[in-house]
Order: C-alpha cells, then structure tokens, then sequence
C-alpha cells in the first residue's frame, strides 16, 4: 500500500506485485489533511498526517469505509505497527517530541523527556514501545507503555 494525493484529496493505492496498482478513495478527511505515514497491520490500513491537528484514519474493510481520530499532537512524523498495537511519533504544538500509543480502539498520548533539538527514531511498536533518542550526550532508549 502507497499513500499520495489526487486533486487535492488524500488517495492510497494498493498492488498485489507493485507493477499494477489501483486507486482506494479516503473519504472523511478535510481537504487540508495531508498523509504522512501508512501503515498495515492484521488487514487493517491506518493512515496518519496533519493539518490543523494530528490525525488517524483506519480501515478494515480494504478502504471502503474509515474511522478517524484525532491525536494530542500537532505533527505525526511515524507509525509502526504490530498486531493491533500501533505506535505514532509527532510533536506537540510547542515542538515536544510526543508518542502515541493505541490497542486499536483506544489512545494515549505522553510527551517525551528529552532535550529540544533531540532526534528521536521509532523502532518498535507494541506494549511497550521502544524508541532511540539521539542528542549531544549520546544515545538514549526510551520505552513508553499502556
């Protein structure tokens, strides 16, 4: 599955060999909400973005019909999935480093304690969640749990 934009609205595209491709319409979204990330787990497509607030959109039936949901963040910079555990990485409106967590149908959000300007990277997705946090005193990991 590939995420992109057609006439100014979100669009996925999905291939059996990657050679031929179809189209999957995201209905449900604003016009201004752009998709950052994609992820696929357990037959389950969840997309991620932003626009005036952090978003998900979920759907199990191929792209036919999705739920969204809005996220406690301002940016979704990465998903990864496992099962039904999802795990997004965004910043909050002041620019705080902030994961996310779900089981499928519920989340929650917790800022991260690391310095502004701090790189951190989402590696693993589940209960709990395993992040690298890379700043002037070295390497850190972070794990952030239900």
């Amino acid at each position: 599955v590939a995420a992109g934009t057609a006439g100014g609205e979100a669009v996925l595209f999905e291939s059996e060999d990657g050679a031929e491709w179809r189209s999957i319409a995201v209905s449900g979204l604003a016009s201004d909400d752009a998709v950052t990330e994609i992820a696929v787990a357990d037959g389950v497509i969840t997309i991620a973005g932003g626009g005036d607030r952090a978003w998900t959109a979920a759907s199990g039936d191929g792209g036919q019909t999705w739920s969204r949901s809005e996220l406690d963040a301002a940016v979704v910079d990465s998903v990864v999935a496992r099962g039904r555990s999802m795990s997004f990485l965004g910043a909050s409106a002041a620019g705080t480093p902030t994961v996310t967590l779900s089981d499928g149908s519920t989340w929650s959000s917790v800022e991260l304690d690391v310095a502004p300007g701090d790189r951190v990277e989402l590696l693993a997705a589940g209960n709990p969640t395993v992040l690298l946090a890379a700043g002037e005193d070295g390497l850190t990991w972070l794990v952030a749990s239900r």
